[in-house]
C-alpha cells in the first residue's frame, strides 16, 4: 500500500474501524478530537457521508484522496484530514464522525460487519437549545429555517430505537461526564477500540475539555412547553440511564431502555403532530 505521509498499518485495505454519532449539537466534534489525543487513533470530522457506500472507504486512501468516495466534495476537509494525520506516525485505529449516521446504522454494519459503533448522548435538555439558536441564526448558521431543539428531541428517540435493533455492541459515550468531569469515559472508549490506554495523552484532554468553564452546567432556559414536553417524556429518567459517569454498552442498557421506550410509545406521535405544526409555522415566518 501507497503509504501517505506518515507510517500506518501493512494491511494494502484497510476498512473504517468506527463510527461516532450521535443527535446534531450533542458533541460528535468533540468526541473526535478527544479521541485523537491517542497517537494510533484517528477520527476524521464528517470526511464521508452516511450515504457513501462504506464498505469502499479504505485507509488512508479514502481519507485524503478526492477522486474516491466522495470525489471533489469537502477538499477544505481533506486538506485538514491530511495536515491531522501528518501529525501522527502510526495509525491502527481509523474512524469517521457523522451526526446522523444512527438513520442508516443497518446499512453501514451490514457493508462493514466489523465496524465499532459509538454513540454520544447528550441530554436534550443540553443539544435542544442549541437546535434553537442555530434556527435563529437563520441563513448565517447554515440551519434550516424552522428546524427547531424538538425536532432534535425527535430525532433521538429514533436514534435509540435504531440502535435497540442492532445485534452488535454499541458504546454510549456520555456527553456531560465524558466532556465536562472525568477522562474514564475516554479511557473506556479506548479500551473499546482496542487502543492501548496507556499511551491515550491524558494531560492534553484535560487541559482541552477538563476546563473551569467546560465544567459549568450547559443548560440554557427553554420555553415552558418545551419543558412541559420534556417532563411528560420523563426525559430526567433517560438522561439517568444514558449518562451514569462512565461510558456503558447498549448491552448493558436494553432492558430499562426498552420500557422506557415502551412507556412512552404513545406520547409520541402527538409530539411529532406539534413539532410538524410548529415547523410549518417558524418556516413561514421566514418566507
Amino acid at each position: 500500500m501507497k503509504a501517505v505521509g506518515p507510517r500506518y498499518h501493512e494491511l494494502e485495505f484497510r476498512t473504517l474501524d468506527f463510527i461516532v454519532f450521535g443527535v446534531a449539537r450533542s458533541g460528535t466534534g468533540a468526541l473526535a478530537r478527544a479521541l485523537n489525543f491517542h497517537p494510533h487513533v484517528y477520527c476524521a470530522r464528517e470526511r464521508f457521508h452516511f450515504r457513501d457506500n462504506h464498505a469502499l472507504i479504505s485507509f488512508p486512501e479514502s481519507f485524503v484522496d478526492a477522486t474516491s468516495i466522495e470525489l471533489v466534495r469537502h477538499r477544505a476537509k481533506i486538506d485538514q484530514v491530511k495536515a491531522e494525520l501528518a501529525q501522527k506516525k502510526e495509525v491502527f485505529h481509523a474512524g469517521n464522525k457523522l451526526p446522523r449516521y444512527y438513520f442508516v446504522l443497518d446499512r453501514l454494519n451490514r457493508e462493514v460487519p466489523k465496524l465499532k459503533n459509538i454513540l454520544i448522548y447528550r441530554s436534550p435538555r443540553g443539544f435542544m437549545p442549541s437546535w434553537n439558536r442555530r434556527e435563529l441564526a437563520g441563513k448565517e448558521a447554515q440551519w434550516p429555517a424552522g428546524q427547531i431543539g424538538l425536532f432534535g428531541l425527535l430525532e433521538l428517540f429514533v436514534c435509540i430505537d435504531n440502535c435497540l435493533r442492532q445485534t452488535k455492541e454499541i458504546l454510549v459515550f456520555p456527553y456531560e461526564s465524558g466532556l465536562n468531569h472525568s477522562i474514564e469515559p475516554i479511557i473506556q472508549t479506548m479500551d473499546f477500540l482496542g487502543a492501548n490506554t496507556d499511551l491515550y495523552r491524558r494531560g492534553a484532554f484535560e487541559r482541552k475539555q477538563l476546563s473551569g468553564k467546560r465544567r459549568a452546567s450547559p443548560y440554557s432556559p427553554l420555553a415552558n412547553y418545551e419543558s412541559e414536553i420534556l417532563d411528560t417524556l420523563r426525559v430526567r429518567e433517560l438522561d439517568e440511564l444514558m449518562d451514569q459517569g462512565a461510558a456503558i454498552t447498549f448491552s448493558q442498557l436494553a432492558t430499562p431502555l426498552r420500557e422506557y421506550m415502551g412507556s412512552v410509545a404513545d406520547l409520541l406521535p402527538r409530539l411529532r403532530s406539534r413539532v410538524s405544526r410548529l415547523y410549518r409555522l417558524r418556516n413561514s415566518a421566514f418566507r
